[in-house]
């Protein structure tokens, strides 16, 4: 028996009742059911539990109903995962379904976004922590479209105390939800003049401002890293320059406008950078080691009065060279690395 086989055959000896289009709200509400709760109220509403194939050519516990048009029945199917983002799949065989809850979510100011893979096009859509992404899925011979729904579970404001914590927050939407949309600033962060990533800016204007850099940048989500401090948007974005005492602290004890020397006493050993005639003129070099974890955090350094001291023509420049030529060296940028595995300064 094939599959859509087996999926009609268990729709139509459960005895359900007419088909009935899912609404944004209830699709979304969904979200929020254990399930228990969930398979409870799916019954009311004529689904029954039964079975489909998922991605992964997998058998997966599935809520069902068709209409009652014997030549053209609407399928209807429900999914739902739950954790750390919970999760629906809901599918339709009713285009005109489809339709309708797209025209919802443009209607109810979701932002879109457009991604092919393989040749299909998904389209996501998003609203602070909800994000639903659209699709077209063949099974054998019946066309489906679908909704993936995911509610992300955010920390609230309180818990972000340090740099490392906005990591926690990884999209636009979810900075929207957690801080408040008049808080942040679409913008765009210039690591050339040729170069350039789209970016959000976080409490512009301020002395909390940061700015987080996207690897997806169309839907504004995906973390790259997050900059803390210093003036590193480009002169021809209207958001405001970074302040160089940002308020924002690391939990490895590093602040913006922290000292050369204070730095060297924290991670106790010497710390190499490039030096200020070279193009990446106060980065950390790689490979640094001592007791911070350059892993987790990347920095950059100005110099209050190096165009007036001796300056070594090296190419790169030691935290001990740099005091015995008395360079006033202090720490403008501090760069949040998610995860393992990032070199330091790797914003370059």
């Amino acid at each position: 028996m094939t599959r859509i086989a087996l999926l009609l055959c268990l729709l139509y000896t459960a005895g359900f009742a007419g088909a009935q289009t899912i609404e944004l709200k209830e699709l979304s509400g969904l979200l929020d059911l254990s399930i228990n709760k969930l398979e409870s109220q799916l019954q009311k509403k004529g689904f029954r539990r039964g079975f489909l194939y998922d991605a992964e050519n997998l058998i997966t516990p599935s809520y069902m109903r068709t209409g009652k048009d014997a030549l053209n029945p609407v399928v209807q199917n429900i999914q739902k995962t739950e954790g750390e983002e919970s999760s629906v799949l809901y599918q339709t065989s009713s285009e005109q379904e489809f339709n309708a809850l797209t025209a919802q979510l443009k209607a109810e100011g979701f932002s879109s976004s457009k991604r092919m893979v393989s040749g299909k096009e998904y389209i996501l859509y998003q609203r602070e922590s909800l994000s639903i992404e659209s699709f077209r899925q063949q099974i054998d011979t019946m066309r489906f479209y679908c909704f993936r729904a995911n509610r992300k579970k955010l920390p609230g404001p309180k818990e972000i105390n340090q740099a490392e914590d906005l990591l926690r927050i990884d999209g636009h939407e979810y900075l929207a939800a957690v801080f408040g949309r008049q808080n942040i600033r679409e913008d765009v962060f210039h690591y050339t003049e040729e170069e350039s990533n789209k970016c959000t800016v976080l409490f512009p204007n301020s002395s909390r401002e940061v700015i987080y850099i996207w690897n997806d940048e169309e839907s504004k989500r995906e973390l790259s890293f997050v900059l803390v401090g210093g003036n590193l948007l480009s002169k021809k974005s209207e958001s405001a320059n970074l302040q160089a005492h940002n308020a924002w602290g690391s939990a490895q004890g590093i602040y913006c406008g922290m000292s050369l020397k204070e730095l060297e006493k924290l991670n106790g050993e010497p710390i190499s950078f490039y030096n200020w005639h070279t193009e990446s003129a106060g980065y950390l070099t790689p490979k640094n080691k001592g007791a911070i974890d350059f892993e987790k955090i990347g920095l950059v350094f100005s110099c209050l009065n190096c165009d007036f001291v001796e300056a070594s023509q090296e190419d790169i420049i030691t935290s001990n060279e740099a005091q015995a030529k008395s360079q006033k060296i202090f720490v403008s940028t501090m760069i949040i690395l998610p995860g393992k595995g990032k070199q330091e300064g790797s914003v370059r």
